[in-house]
């Protein structure tokens, strides 16, 4: 009887013991429930709160674009204004970013699309501007990546650059100048920089005492950039750009020279064949490799005519815009 009443006590207590560990963890459960919960309504707000006061305005510079121009304006859906400026276009580009909800608005033609921005930009709704180009497109990854870098940027960051992949006539391009992950500012608060309009890149730099951040590229995030579409327009933007090659070095005081000419065509091709390997890359490659070292050769003989003019006196000191040509850009 004795060992009866003791084998139940502790049956008991075994059970109380058991019913109390189990009380414990559902307690614990319902702690860590909570303070999950908390922590998640927290983040929560915080990302409601960016979202709220975190706002882009997008602008995208059109002529003859309605190729690509959707694609881009479509992946600007996260910005809370997207602008399109028509210089000129004949094709249907206007009716395009109509429909794609854009605000349109024209300006005159100008030689490239840059020059437009310091006329547009203080018109934007917001004070962090977005600036694409019609044959860019963001991909979902790096729209969520910027808002989150914007939100937890200092406040001294001026601008930020974004990877690119280039595509030629819609495929990446792997090798030549134009083969590597390449970082171009295309975001930036409009009251901390200044302007610098340059072709391709530099449009703006941060003010003395602000400071410039990239978004690290990653296999999926770059801006997906259809840099030419065909030959004819691969030769047809360039020779624009030859026109103003000319000017753009003589104001970064170069002067023309035969040896200069024929050392930089030779880097030029050499880095592009042999320093990216895209003499092993296919015939592709190749072609773009002689066709940049011909782009350096017509730069430099475009110097050399303006540089002629400005000695002849046709060109005056007041006609010097100084509109640089940034080669360290991979358009160019």
């Amino acid at each position: 009887m004795i060992l009866e009443q003791t084998a139940s006590r502790r049956c008991y207590r075994f059970r109380m013991e058991d019913l109390n560990e189990e009380i414990v963890n559902q307690l614990l459960d319902l702690i860590g429930v909570s303070v999950l919960m908390q922590t998640m309504n927290r983040d929560s707000t915080v990302a409601m709160s960016n979202q709220q006061t975190l706002s882009f305005t997008a602008i995208v510079v059109t002529f003859n674009e309605e190729r690509r121009l959707k694609d881009c304006l479509d992946s600007l859906g996260f910005c809370d204004q997207r602008v399109a400026v028509d210089i000129g276009s004949e094709d249907h580009s206007v009716a395009i970013a109509q429909k794609c909800g854009a605000e349109c608005r024209t300006h005159a033609k100008v030689p490239f699309g840059e020059k437009v921005l310091p006329a547009v930009v203080p018109t934007a709704d917001h004070d962090w501007i977005l600036r694409l180009d019609p044959d860019e497109v963001i991909p979902d990854e790096l729209a969520e990546q910027i808002r989150e870098t914007v939100a937890n940027a200092d406040s001294n960051v001026a601008s930020i650059q974004l990877p690119h992949h280039y595509y030629f006539r819609g495929k990446r391009l792997h090798t030549t100048r134009w083969g590597k992950v390449q970082y171009m500012t295309r975001i930036f608060h409009r009251d901390r920089v200044e302007w610098r309009v340059h072709v391709h890149s530099g449009v703006v730099a941060p003010k003395p005492g602000y400071s410039q951040i990239r978004i690290a590229a990653t296999q999926t995030n770059p801006v997906r950039h259809y840099w030419i579409d065909s030959y004819r327009s691969l030769f047809e933007k360039h020779l624009r750009y030859i026109r103003h090659e000319g000017e753009a070095r003589y104001a970064r005081q170069e002067r023309f020279s035969w040896t200069q000419m024929l050392r930089d065509v030779y880097q030029a091709l050499r880095e592009n064949l042999i320093g990216t390997r895209a003499i092993f890359d296919g015939p592709t490659p190749i072609f773009l490799s002689f066709f940049y070292a011909w782009y350096v050769k017509m730069s430099h003989l475009s110097l050399r005519k303006y540089e002629r003019q400005v000695n002849k006196g046709k060109i005056g000191a007041a006609n010097r815009s100084g509109v640089d040509v940034d080669h360290s850009s991979p358009q160019a």
